[in-house]
């Protein structure tokens, strides 16, 4: 993790790229949390345990990356993924989830020291 900052940011732009495709159908585990309303059924085990590492992942780049408030910064980041995926799916590709990138941009911006 030499670069933590350039690999969140090259992250987001994946994600971005893969919610604007033609392959992409939203985000499968909030899909399935969604087929599965029963907190006790298991496919909601497998649906948290995809989104505490997503967390995880992002709250290790923005430490890494020296953020002041890292969990703050990793909870936003997380909330604007999450609201692409769900977003695409609801108001299509060229919905607010094309903004993604910039959006995740612009709190990173905000939260990690200038470099």
């Amino acid at each position: 993790m030499g670069r933590p900052r350039e690999e969140l940011l090259a992250q987001i732009r994946w994600i971005s790229r893969y919610i604007a495709s033609e392959d992409s159908r939203g985000c499968a585990f909030l899909n399935a949390a969604a087929e599965f309303p029963d907190p006790s059924h298991m496919v909601r085990a497998m649906v948290a345990r995809n989104k505490q590492t997503l967390r995880r992942r992002v709250l290790s780049l923005c430490m890494a990356a020296g953020a002041a408030d890292a969990a703050l910064l990793a909870d936003q980041l997380v909330l604007m993924i999450d609201g692409a995926f769900a977003g695409s799916e609801a108001l299509g590709k060229n919905g607010p989830a094309r903004t993604l990138a910039r959006a995740a941009q612009a709190a990173i911006n905000a939260a990690l020291p200038d470099k």
